[in-house]
Order: C-alpha cells, then structure tokens, then sequence
C-alpha cells in the first residue's frame, strides 16, 4: 500500500498495490470501481489518528470487511507517524 501525505500530516490518498483478500469483501478496499475510489477517498484529509466510524473516527468500513477496513485505517495512521518522525 502506498499512502500519500502532505507537509501538514494529512492523508493526500492512497493506492493498495498488493493484497490477497476475499473477492467481493476485503478486495473491494482495492478495486478500481466507485466503490473502491469512494471507499478509499475517505482517506483523504485524515491524520495520524484516522479510525473507523464505530471507534468513533470517519472512515465507513467495508460491510462483511472489518479487519480489512481497519488494516488500512491502521497503516495509513502508521504511515503518516513514519513521514511525520522522519520529520
């Protein structure tokens, strides 16, 4: 997974290069339909604190895809304390 971040520590976007989810749950996190650019547009803006809507953040997980939904919310968190720690 690539993420975008801009110099305020904001999400800009990300890609999911590689993955080996279920076809029709976790890979819709992936796909290039609009439900996956949707899906993966609520990235965008989020900080180092992005979660799930049911922890209380803004990101609508996956239905039938939770540990994918929050695999990428934790990454993209993750990624955005990497590039803020390398200053």
């Amino acid at each position: 997974m690539a993420v975008g971040v801009d110099t305020d520590m904001k999400c800009t976007g990300i890609s999911i290069i590689s993955h080996a989810e279920t076809s029709g749950l976790g890979a819709k996190a992936a796909e290039q339909s609009e439900y996956g650019q949707n899906w993966r547009a609520q990235f965008i803006g989020q900080g180092d604190d992005v979660k799930l809507a049911k922890s209380g953040g803004a990101i609508d997980a996956i239905t039938a895809a939770t540990i994918t939904s929050n695999a990428v919310a934790g990454a993209v968190a993750e990624s955005i304390r990497a590039v803020e720690a390398l200053g």
